[in-house]
């Protein structure tokens, strides 16, 4: 979730007091959910290049029939194909080829605290940019969240064995690669571009970019129609991811990318909660604790960020 302040896009109507943060719950819940249905479909044996193209090319033909039934088109202008590309390959179909492979090998609930990273990487990769000005305070906040993060890997913490370390680094490129893609959505997204749209040509540029690598992997695997519990998981997975996304990019424009960047703690928590309702996974206490740490330095980053912003309105 970026941490940037982006333009207005399309024209916006504001929601009802309740319904911003009704929704904004609601998308972290469905956000959650994804991980522990991945992990059962890729251990139910679809292969992980396989199950990544599936879930983009699915998602895409979902979101453009919405699209279409509500007569709109997918713009194809270049603009909109280079923030299709770059978003569906560095937001999309990197961070998801990684995640199917790591998440056989660590719980649900740990991928999803390791993933809340994104928005510390995003101010790190936008202050090396020099798109970000330095600020104490969300400097504070990102070595908090980093020091989580080495409560992550670091030897008797909070690992489940030894032997997931390798996994769980891997499990940072995730956090990293959608860092990048917010620094391309904040600068390269056309102010003319609604949601649906960006999500359908984001997720159809992620299924095209894997294909090749199905194709060269020879993990062709039909799983339509749907038979089995594993095939179902990851049609569950598409309807959630989609809902997820088309609710995120809706209210970014209308409730702003601080408040909307509150969606990582819900999307934390649900994916321990998840974990924990579909396989009883017991997280050690250090991965609360890096937990905490985590979700504290995205706080104070969000809070600096505000702090900033208001100060640069007040005037003179």
């Amino acid at each position: 979730m970026t941490a940037l302040v982006q333009p207005p896009l399309v024209p916006v109507r504001p929601l009802a007091p309740w319904l911003g943060p009704a929704l904004l719950v609601l998308s972290g819940a469905l956000w959650g959910i994804t991980f522990p249905l991945s992990k059962i479909g890729i251990e139910g044996g679809i292969p992980p290049f396989a199950y990544g193209c599936w879930a983009a090319g699915l998602s895409a033909l979902a979101l453009l029939a919405v699209m279409r039934l509500k007569g709109q088109r997918l713009p194809l202008g270049r603009a909109h194909l280079r923030l299709y590309f770059v978003v569906g390959v560095f937001g999309q179909a990197l961070p998801n080829i990684a995640y199917y492979f790591y998440i056989p090998h660590m719980p649900a609930g740990l991928a999803a605290v390791i993933i809340t990273t994104s928005p510390l990487l995003t101010l790190v990769l936008a202050l090396l940019l020099a798109i970000e000005r330095f600020d104490l305070l969300r400097a504070i906040g990102v070595a908090c969240g980093f020091g989580g993060a080495l409560m992550l890997v670091l030897p008797g913490s909070a690992l489940p064995s030894p032997d997931a370390l390798p996994w769980v680094l891997l499990a940072f490129s995730t956090p990293f690669f959608y860092a990048g893609s917010n620094i391309a959505m904040a600068r390269l997204r056309p102010r003319d571009l609604g949601a649906p749209a960006m999500a359908a040509g984001m997720f159809l540029a992620s299924c095209l970019f894997q294909l090749p690598a199905v194709a060269i992997s020879g993990e062709w695997r039909m799983i339509l129609p749907p038979s089995q519990p594993h095939e179902w998981a990851l049609l569950a997975q598409v309807a959630c991811s989609c809902s997820a996304h088309l609710i995120y990019l809706t209210l970014m424009p209308r409730l702003g990318p601080v408040y909307m960047s509150q969606v990582g703690y819900i999307v934390t928590l649900a994916g321990i909660l998840w974990g924990l309702i579909f396989f009883g996974e017991q997280l050690s206490p250090w991965a609360y604790g890096a937990a905490a740490a985590i979700l504290g330095g995205v706080a104070l980053v969000n809070l600096g960020g505000y702090r900033r912003r208001a100060k640069g309105s007040a005037p003179a």
